[in-house]
């Protein structure tokens, strides 16, 4: 059974990336590749098979050598595929940003005058002796606390020096 190969697979591996680049300034020959790769003549050898098999690259033979010719035409199918993805994140994205500005807006309207907040909470698994004393010089810590219907937190602020 023969392994069908695309170029997805070919550019999946640095090494094949490297050979491209290589091939796309000027046809090598498999020692002049190899040379430039700290893997066997054999390894080379194979990740050259694999890009003549997804069709980008193609061997010809001048005397007793081997060379290896870039054909860049295929790499198409990314540009494609990559265009076709930044248009649906696009797309997507973009619907985000309306849906959150309306929502924004909405918010703004039936707010009574209460800052929005965004709290952020890390938790240390330490002691908290070691935590504070790992705050070389002074400490800003803020604490939440629930309160009265209306009022989600109220914030209490005190620092530590070190």
């Amino acid at each position: 059974m023969e392994i069908k190969r695309d170029v997805f697979q070919a550019i999946a591996d640095p090494t094949r990336r490297h050979i491209i680049e290589m091939l796309a300034q000027r046809s090598l020959n498999l020692n002049e590749i190899a040379e430039n790769f700290d893997i066997s003549r054999q390894a080379v050898s194979v990740h050259v098979r694999i890009l003549t098999e997804c069709g980008l690259i193609l061997i010809k033979k001048q005397g007793r050598e081997r060379y290896c010719e870039a054909k860049l035409d295929k790499l198409n199918e990314v540009v494609a595929w990559v265009d076709h993805c930044k248009q649906f994140w696009t797309t997507q994205f973009n619907s985000l940003d309306k849906y959150l500005e309306k929502k924004t807006k909405k918010m703004i309207a039936h707010s009574t005058n209460e800052k929005t907040a965004f709290v952020y909470v890390r938790e240390f698994d330490a002691p908290k002796e070691l935590v504070f004393n790992a705050c070389n010089g002074t400490c800003r810590l803020n604490f939440a606390a629930t309160l009265a219907p209306g009022k989600l937190f109220h914030k209490t602020s005190f620092s530590l020096s070190g």
